[in-house]
């Protein structure tokens, strides 16, 4: 079985605090994650 997977890397550090949606999606669907910056 063959799996193909990709990374993305974010870089929050300019951005200010506060709460962020990451919004993924693939093939499989769509995956919405809450992200707290300090």
């Amino acid at each position: 079985k063959d799996l193909y997977t990709n990374f993305e890397k974010i870089d929050f550090k300019s951005f200010p605090a506060g709460v962020y949606y990451l919004k993924i999606q693939s093939s499989k669907g769509v995956v919405v994650k809450k992200i707290l910056k300090n």
